[in-house]
């Protein structure tokens, strides 16, 4: 009881701090399933993947931290390791419901039933009109614990994608800049060796005294003609 207890002490502490906590690691949850009838608490299971989360956050803040010199490779691991636990939870969610068969683990009320919040909370605009209800403690314990973490994941998610993005498109930039580069250098060459007056479009134009524009006056296919004007 007191090992349990601590798992519900632990987790919430590393949600607020989002920092990994030691019960998360390997050989902590390998003792956890070593506790008797662990395999036949769904609480178990729960918090032996949501143990795992807290890392991940810290993961991502440390990410950040980093700004522009991430890389996209350290974006994806990320990535594959969040989106392995979120699978586990939305497995560990479906079995769990399932276990219940025709129970009815929460449902939506009105809030003028939820007594606690009326007493606590003066809310004459009724700006929460609506509140979940659980059957006991235990229910409302694990399901919020559940979409607590489901909510941390997905946001999660949403940023490491948005910064995949943002990193792919500054490499992208990077790329057509330098080829741009490349490619006024070419024609900076070729304009000085090979053909005096031709320049790329975005380069400033030089025509040399005396030389020759060419133009070309396009009529019906094959009657194309080229000449010179000096």
């Amino acid at each position: 009881m007191l090992f349990s207890n601590m798992k519900h002490g632990a987790l919430s502490h590393a949600y607020l701090t989002r920092k990994g906590t030691f019960l998360g690691r390997r050989e902590w949850r390998a003792v956890a399933k070593r506790v008797p009838f662990s395999e036949k608490d769904e609480s178990s299971r729960f918090y032996d993947l949501a143990l795992q989360v807290p890392a991940l956050l810290e993961r991502h803040d440390q990410l950040d931290e980093k700004g522009d010199s991430v890389t996209v490779g350290e974006l994806d691991q990320l990535l594959l390791d969040v989106r392995n636990i979120e699978a586990g939870l939305r497995t560990w969610w479906r079995d769990f419901n399932s276990s219940l068969g025709n129970f009815q683990p929460y449902w939506l009320v009105s809030i003028d039933e939820f007594d606690a919040f009326k007493n606590l909370v003066k809310d004459e605009a009724r700006t929460v009109d609506k509140a979940w209800m659980f059957p006991n403690f235990m229910f409302a314990y694990l399901i919020s614990c559940y979409w607590d973490t489901m909510h941390l994941l997905r946001t999660c998610v949403k940023n490491l994608h948005l910064r995949r993005y943002e990193s792919s498109a500054k490499s992208h930039d990077d790329e057509a800049s330098w080829s741009m580069g490349a490619s006024e250098v070419a024609w900076e060459v070729r304009d000085s060796v090979f053909v005096k007056g031709m320049r790329p479009p975005s380069a400033k134009e030089r025509q040399p005294r005396g030389s020759q524009k060419l133009f070309v006056v396009t009529r019906r296919p094959g009657s194309a003609l080229v000449g010179a004007s000096g």
